[in-house]
Order: C-alpha cells, then sequence, then structure tokens
C-alpha cells in the first residue's frame, strides 16, 4: 500500500534575488537547466519555489499546483500589467493548467531539481489511497533573480489564501471561470478572460479571497 508522504521542511531557506526582501539569506549562483528558454526557465523557478512553500500542504498535488500558478499569473496580469511567467494556459479536465508544464517538470526531474512522487490524498476522512496524488518534490532551492519583489509577494499571498484547500476544490472554481468554460479542451485559455464576468453570485471561496487580498494590500472599496 502506498504510504503517505510527510511534509517536509520548508526548502526556502536561502534563495537569490528579491527573495531576500523577505528576510531570507543570499546563496551563490544556480546553474538553471539549458533546455528551457526564457519563459519556461521561469515557470521552473515559480514551480520550485511553490512547491517548498507547500511542503507542508498535506493537500498539495499536481492539480493544486497547477491552480496556484495559474492565480497567480492571473493576479499579476490585473494588478502588474503582466503575468508572471509570460506562458500560455490551456484547458484541462481538472482545470487551467502551463501548456509547457510536462516539458518543464520533465526537464527539472531530469537535471536532479526536483524528485516527482505519488503521495496519498488527505480527506476529511482520512488519508486515503484512490486516485493518489503527483507531488513535486523540490530538490535545490529556486532562482528568484529574474523576480520582482511584487511577483515574489503575490505569489506568497496567493498560497496563503488557498491553505486548507485541495485540488479539488480548486479545480471545481476554476471551472465556473468564463474563460474555462468558453475553451475546447487544450485549447489556450487566454489571461485577459479574467475581466470576462459570468453573471452570477460569488462563491463563498472567492468572496473570502477577495476579502483577504483587498486587507493585504490595502486597497479601497
Amino acid at each position: 500500500m502506498m504510504q503517505a508522504v510527510r511534509p517536509v521542511a520548508n526548502c526556502v531557506s536561502t534563495v537569490r534575488g528579491p527573495g531576500n526582501a523577505l528576510g531570507v539569506q543570499e546563496r551563490g549562483w544556480i546553474t538553471m537547466p539549458a533546455e528551457l528558454d526564457g519563459a519556461e526557465h521561469k515557470l521552473a523557478e515559480l514551480i520550485l519555489y511553490v512547491s517548498a512553500r507547500c511542503a507542508d500542504d498535506m493537500n498539495f498535488g499536481a492539480v493544486k499546483l497547477n491552480k496556484i500558478l495559474f492565480q497567480a499569473d492571473s493576479a499579476a496580469y490585473v494588478l502588474l500589467g503582466k503575468s508572471i511567467t509570460e506562458t500560455e494556459y490551456a484547458k484541462h479536465e481538472f482545470g487551467p493548467a502551463p501548456r509547457p508544464l510536462m516539458h518543464v517538470r520533465e526537464t527539472l526531474e531530469r537535471n536532479g531539481d526536483i524528485a516527482v512522487q505519488k503521495a496519498l490524498r488527505y480527506l476529511p476522512s482520512g488519508w486515503v489511497d484512490e486516485k493518489p496524488m503527483t507531488r513535486v518534490v523540490p530538490l535545490r532551492d529556486p532562482d528568484l533573480s529574474s523576480f520582482s519583489s511584487e511577483e515574489i509577494a503575490l505569489v506568497v499571498a496567493i498560497i496563503d489564501s488557498n491553505r486548507g484547500l485541495s485540488g479539488r476544490d480548486l479545480s471545481e472554481w476554476t471551472h465556473t471561470l468564463p474563460g474555462w468554460l468558453a475553451a475546447d479542451m487544450f485549447e489556450t485559455i487566454p489571461l485577459n478572460t479574467i475581466f470576462v464576468s459570468n453573471r452570477r453570485e460569488a462563491t463563498d471561496y472567492e468572496r473570502e479571497h477577495a476579502k483577504e487580498l483587498i486587507q493585504r494590500y490595502g486597497w479601497e472599496t
């Protein structure tokens, strides 16, 4: 029987770049996989960063990772004028996912930057081995030199706002988005569809998420 993966300690203790503004120490240069282009490099480092910060999240699997990436890029598109990774997102069964995700993840794994594990899923009833999660485990610190402090702060806010939510919770939320609803399977979901209203009442999750962002960034309402 598959064993439950116990959360490992958050390995983001030393990073290079704007992360230092968040109170962590600087380390030496990190060599990034040569097989990745500019946008893929940034996606790779963001995967490492998110996976490290979510190491103690028992609900963190591939689906939740994809949704955090999508939320972070969408929020940056709205608040900062462009997405963080500048990658395309495609419609998949469980919600939007970065189009180059598998190539990037396989490159990271091949170069020894991550391990990809199957982990038990945690439900209110306890650990279950039905449909195990695919979990990314970082094996090195991320290089944040290409990220702005605003981008990192936004990613941290997104991660924190999703604590306690499962991949299924976030998948169901993305299935209500106009961009996901309008796209065919595997078609690109333009980030500007985030501005399209589906004329429905906001869900409890969306209200709480909006309140947290308003409070965190001091927006006027």
